[in-house]
């Protein structure tokens, strides 16, 4: 009994010191070093660490489910490839078998962790979708669109579900008409979630970590212009966040901050190049967390607090004690 005391008081430890070196962080791509690097920080935009250091271009972090591991794309290889690495930058991994087209950088996120961690959402080519596992095995297309289907296919989603994927295409090969769609993976149903009616760029869908809401970023039309808005699964119930209205003024690429109720994004909206910005779920207590060079594409993790995980393993404690009553 006294060696499982000190087991528990040893997870009690590690709890707090994983939480304290990864819990609750947002990655980032940043060009403030001199080319497009991987970055880390807190929620508060303290503690930014840099995860990579390559002169080619890193950028589309994404994090696993359980918040140890990131991935994102580079072209160090002299191809678009995927690479993961521990949430510190340690243990570098290229996934094998894997080359692609990943789109517009400003359009969403070219790559997405399935549900389970087991393996990624993914953009073949500029008109088709596919999942892979992350050793590289069992690739499976979803999605081959073309003139007529779906096509420029970007800012790729797996939802809360294995079954629920999301992302931003055109109905054709020319015009100005993206939507954000839904597939079923079972059925291979797809479904337009954004209206006809609705301004004609909705881009980069992100689903809500409860499963309840999609953020995405919408022009209205020429000149350039986008905005933060949220809706239901359907489509409903949209709500517009961010309301800027200079030209040229970009707000992208939201991603959830899972238990704070907020939502990070990035945004030029200061006139130095793209920074790091944070808001409420209604667009309330907006704030910049980052601005050092271009810094864009945030998206955050969902390990516990470290508070969490001490009363997770005190709870542990307790449930020791008891049972040697």
């Amino acid at each position: 009994m006294e060696a499982r005391k000190w087991l528990f008081v040893g997870a009690l430890l590690l709890a707090l010191l994983c939480g304290k070196a990864y819990g609750q962080r947002i990655a980032y791509v940043s060009d403030r070093d001199g080319n497009y690097e991987i970055y880390s920080m807190k929620l508060d935009g303290s503690d930014q660490q840099r995860l990579t250091n390559d002169p080619a271009s890193d950028w589309c972090p994404a994090f696993s489910p359980d918040g140890k591991k990131l991935a994102f794309i580079s072209f160090r290889s002299g191809a678009n490839e995927i690479y993961t690495m521990n949430w510190n930058g340690t243990g570098l991994l290229k996934v094998p078998n894997l080359t692609f087209a990943p789109g517009d950088f400003y359009a969403g996120r070219a790559i997405s962790w399935s549900p389970d961690g087991s393996g990624f959402l993914f953009t073949p080519s500029h008109d088709s979708l596919a999942t892979i596992n992350v050793d590289g095995t069992n690739k499976q297309t979803l999605l081959t669109g073309g003139v007529g289907v779906h096509s420029f296919v970007q800012g790729v989603e797996w939802g809360p579900t294995l079954n629920d994927i999301y992302f931003t295409a055109q109905e054709f090969n020319w015009g100005y008409n993206q939507h954000i769609f839904g597939l079923k993976i079972d059925t291979k149903t797809i479904t337009q979630i954004t209206l006809d009616a609705s301004p004609p760029l909705s881009q980069a869908p992100q689903a809500s970590p409860g499963g309840s809401r999609i953020a995405f970023q919408r022009q209205p039309d020429y000149p350039a212009l986008k905005n933060i808005f949220t809706m239901n699964l359907d489509g409903s119930n949209e709500a517009q966040l961010t309301f800027d209205s200079g030209v040229g003024t970009m707000n992208l690429n939201p991603d959830w901050v899972g238990g704070t109720n907020a939502i990070v994004f990035s945004s030029n909206r200061g006139g130095t190049g793209y920074d790091i910005w944070v808001m409420d779920s209604t667009g309330g207590n907006l704030r910049q967390l980052v601005g050092l060079g271009d810094d864009s594409m945030p998206t955050w993790t969902p390990m516990p607090e470290p508070a969490t995980l001490a009363l997770l393993a005190l709870g542990g404690l307790a449930v020791l004690r008891r049972s040697r009553r």
